[in-house]
């Protein structure tokens, strides 16, 4: 369950990208489906949001300060991205210098 300080930080998040609508819809789709569903994959955000580059929204909704990690999966012979809305693990990984 979200932290007091965690739920303040994705209202913030939320109405930053509602007030940039519509240039960034496609960003607070991404960042809707993670915070309900825990994660979304490349190739299902590939699939959901009509798009490849969906790495590329998130990585502009982590230059916007979200707490997004990003874990690389091998699973029967294939790669692929799982991206999770994880305050506390992004904020472990920063203090280390990696996200």
């Amino acid at each position: 369950m979200n932290t007091p300080r965690e739920k303040e930080n994705i209202k913030k998040a939320m109405d930053k990208l509602k007030k940039e609508m519509p240039q960034r819809k496609q960003h607070y789709k991404v960042l809707n489906y993670i915070l309900k569903k825990g994660s979304l994959t490349s190739l299902d955000g590939a699939y959901l949001f009509k798009t490849s580059k969906i790495s590329n929204v998130i990585s502009e909704l982590k230059q916007d300060g979200l707490p997004i990690v990003s874990v690389y999966v091998a699973k029967n012979g294939k790669n692929y991205v799982r991206y999770y809305w994880n305050e506390s693990l992004h904020n472990e990984l920063e203090q280390i210098g990696e996200r």
